[in-house]
């Protein structure tokens, strides 16, 4: 993973304002693996996606989070703070554990793959056809005989959408918090994408009023001024506050 340029972060920026959330995680991977095209990213499993936003996050804005959460109960605020260690856990990779399933006394053994950016997109655009089960399923089988996934009974249905959740941990990772005020204690799902999306905004925005800032007082242009490092650029900022 190589480090990001400002100017090529803010082009990142610029281009993701518009789109939605999986594809701003995928640029700002390819970003900073130029080895790896947009459409292979797709097709890495979310929990490998996640720990690499994960290993970004900690490259440009450390490895210290700070989140406010908001009890269900009680409607009082939980400040959070926590490090990339706390959430960082295995992730699936080519093949899911299989599942065996005793169903009316037939066995049946499915093999998965794990969920994918590529799934999640074509699961929104037609929820009908594309089963999430169905399009991860490698193989499926009733007593050693291959079987069509749609000929899965429910309950079997049911334990293969659990296993794609339980069995890719960094894509579901679940924060466990206890309200100081009434002490209830719930799960809340955290978000690498959404969250590490809002710290390049509002890094952004604090970069675009320093470029113009700059410009201002000495004339130059964006890319001489993003260009500089943010160390040098910080002791032009104070000269140019006086």
């Amino acid at each position: 993973m190589v480090s990001i340029a400002a100017a090529d972060l803010l082009n990142v920026w610029e281009r993701g304002r518009a789109e939605p959330p999986y594809v701003r995680a995928l640029r700002l991977l390819a970003a900073a693996l130029p080895d790896a095209t947009f459409e292979s990213l797709a097709d890495w499993g979310l929990g490998r996606r996640d720990a690499a936003l994960l290993t970004l996050r900690e490259q440009l804005f450390g490895d210290r989070f700070n989140a406010v959460a908001t009890c269900p109960e009680c409607e009082a605020r939980l400040e959070m703070d926590f490090s990339t260690a706390d959430i960082r856990v295995d992730y699936a990779t080519d093949e899911l554990p299989p599942i065996s399933h005793v169903h009316d006394g037939h066995v049946y053994l499915v093999r998965l793959r794990p969920l994918t950016t590529h799934d999640l997109v074509e699961v929104a655009a037609d929820p009908v056809q594309h089963n999430l089960v169905r399009r991860v399923t490698l193989d499926a089988r009733r007593d050693g005989a291959p079987l069509p996934v749609n000929e899965l009974p429910p309950d079997v249905m049911a334990e293969c959408t659990r296993a794609l959740f339980e069995c890719d941990p960094q894509a579901d990772v679940q924060l466990a918090l206890t309200c100081p005020e009434c002490g209830h204690r719930w799960e809340a799902l955290f978000d690498i994408t959404t969250y590490l999306w809002s710290e390049v905004e509002t890094w952004a925005a604090r970069t675009l009023r320093e470029v113009h800032l700059l410009a201002s007082v000495y004339g130059w242009t964006e890319s001489e001024i993003l260009s500089l490092s943010s160390t040098r650029r910080r002791a032009y900022l104070q000269m140019a506050a006086g």
